[in-house]
Order: structure tokens, then sequence, then C-alpha cells
């Protein structure tokens, strides 16, 4: 239904279920990927890299956020702890950050992460920092 109020033609919109889309959208909607150019979950992982805290930084407090930057890939797995080796904190990550709990003032730790895909996974570097001397 058209009608005129003012000059100004006015046509209701349909509902969106009796909208037409073409197919490239129907099919986005469907398998609920990105149609960007954004890496799309489940495409090969990146080298994690860029960490923050920055590597060998020092005087970080004791409650802090670790990130970095990564894409594609299915999820992260985190690793932290105060050997070389750290051991796995968290799996299934979804996010490029991770809030660990409350860490000890004045300790050396070390951390990476790997960005893990369907096929294949890339690991980080060992990256590390130091926490402030008090608290």
């Amino acid at each position: 239904m058209t009608g005129a109020r003012g000059g100004v033609t006015i046509q209701p919109t349909r509902p969106l279920f009796m909208r037409r889309f073409h197919l490239p959208v129907i099919l986005c909607a469907l398998v609920l990927l990105s149609c960007s150019n954004d890496s799309p979950v489940g495409s090969e992982p990146t080298l994690p890299q860029d960490p923050l805290p920055v590597d060998h930084s020092t005087n970080q407090p004791p409650i802090l956020t670790l990130s970095w930057n990564g894409e594609g890939g299915d999820h992260f797995d985190i690793y932290l702890g105060t050997s070389t080796n750290p051991p796995l904190v968290a799996h299934d990550v979804a996010d490029t950050h991770y809030r660990p709990a409350r860490l000890t003032v004045n300790t050396l730790y070390f951390w990476r992460v790997v960005n893990v895909g369907i096929d294949s996974h890339v690991g980080s570097p060992v990256w590390s920092f130091r926490t402030i001397a008090g608290e």
C-alpha cells in the first residue's frame, strides 16, 4: 500500500522473511561464516605475535591481561608459568587475550600461545616478563 503525506511517498517495508536475498548472503547465513575479507574461523592459523606484556618486560602488575595478535585457526592454547617450558593454563580460548589469576610479585614468568587450526597449529616463541617487586 502506498500513501502520500505532504507530498512524500511512503512505502511500507516488507518483513525480513519476505525479502529476497542474494545467494551469497543466504549461504553465509546458513554456514555462519563471515563473508568479509577477515580471516574466518577455521582458516590456516597464523603465528601469534606482538605480545603484551612485551617480551623481557619488567615491573608488570600481578593482575594483568596477556594479549597477542593471531588470525585464523579455531582457538588458542595458553601456556604460562615460571619455567622456560610453561604448562598449559588455558585451552580453547577464542579471544586474543587471557587474564590469569593473580600472579606472584617479583617473579619471572614465561608464556607462549599456540594458534590451533583444524589441520595444523602454530606456536609462538616463549616470551617472558617479570612482575613488580612488591605490592
